[in-house]
């Protein structure tokens, strides 16, 4: 596995470029035209619209878990001021992992800048 930058200087694993490109256009989007604005409290519960369609985000503390509807998409993570560190799994991608998550073999680390 290669580690690639991706914003100030954090670090995601990723398995591909395709998989990486998947990662910074989802994320972009995520941040560009949500439905659910960032608060100072770091409430991100709700609905928001990214290029995976709409993803239902359900927040307990700082823990967050969610699903969209490409790929029978989940995620699932924690909130740490406005970053949000954690996994997505989908049923299938471009390139299979050696080891599930949920039972299902595509799936990567994850990292969102929330603003």
């Amino acid at each position: 596995m290669k580690k690639t930058p991706l914003f100030r200087g954090l670090r995601v694993k990723v398995e591909s470029i395709s998989l990486f490109l998947k990662l910074l256009f989802g994320a972009v989007l995520l941040i560009l035209s949500t439905s659910v604005t960032y608060a100072q409290d770091n409430l991100v519960e709700g609905r928001w619209k990214t290029t995976w369609g709409d993803m239902t985000l359900q927040q307990q503390g700082m823990r967050i878990q969610g699903n969209y509807a490409e790929d029978n998409g989940e995620v699932y993570g924690e909130l740490s001021g406005n970053v949000f560190s954690g996994i997505w799994i989908e049923d299938s991608s471009s390139k299979r992992c050696s080891t599930p998550r949920n039972g299902r073999y595509y799936w990567a680390k994850s990292v969102w800048i929330l603003v």
